[in-house]
């Protein structure tokens, strides 16, 4: 069994390492002493991390923000078909995506127009409600929770223009 001694002073210095091992890349936490006071490297054994690349996933090869595995993954399970292409799923993300963004910009315009800072399912309510083609996507029996109802009065119970009855009085 071999003894340990413990100092303050380091018991190796950068200039009694060889010149092999003294690059600028190495660090002394990755060398280790043998027995016979010979400096080898540390070693690590499987895959080599150093020269790997670094994984890609599909949502930033295609410049999405949505998932793009995630909906592969979906589409799969929900057994629309046998196989599902790559190019499917990242169609279907860009398409969720664009939805998301205009729907999104349209509801910050109408917080906007309420001297809002937050969107508020309200907000979301007027947006889409006020687009016709997203009007049209969503259809009447969706609800959004909390949305509200669309302001609207009914002409009847608006009061007649004054000028009629200012006419209407004259000629009486």
């Amino acid at each position: 069994m071999s003894q340990v001694l413990i100092t303050s002073t380091p018991l190796i210095t950068n200039s009694a390492l060889p010149s092999v091992f003294s690059s600028e890349n190495e660090d002394e936490s990755s060398m280790e002493i043998s027995d016979n006071n010979n400096i080898t490297p540390v070693v690590e054994f499987g895959r080599n991390t150093s020269n790997r690349k670094k994984n890609v996933t599909l949502a930033s090869r295609s410049g999405l923000v949505f998932p793009t595995g995630r909906i592969k993954r979906y589409l799969k399970n929900s057994k629309i078909a046998n196989r599902v292409s790559v190019g499917s799923a990242v169609y279907c993300s860009a398409i969720l995506e664009y939805l998301v963004a205009e729907i999104l910009e349209l509801a910050s315009n109408a917080a906007r127009e309420n001297n809002r800072t937050r969107i508020t399912p309200r907000h979301l309510n007027l947006a889409i409600r006020n687009d016709e083609e997203l009007s049209r996507l969503v259809g009447n029996q969706t609800v959004i929770a909390g949305g509200g109802v669309m302001p609207h009065i009914h002409e009847v119970l608006l009061p007649k223009n004054s000028s009629q009855n200012r006419a209407s009085k004259h000629n009486k």
